[in-house]
């Protein structure tokens, strides 16, 4: 069982280390491109109908 816990722990921290952040950035006012949102192929897509 702690094994089990370690693992799981160490699991979430690695997921943790590699997350993107999407948060806006501004620069004299204006909103820049996130970087987070750059790859397109990442994206959900789904049909609206």
């Amino acid at each position: 069982m702690r094994v089990i816990l370690i693992l799981s722990l160490s699991f979430l921290c690695t997921l943790s280390v590699f997350a993107q952040h999407a948060s806006p950035i501004f620069k004299d006012g204006e909103a820049q491109i996130v970087p987070a949102f750059n790859d397109s192929e990442q994206w959900i897509r789904h049909d609206l109908i």
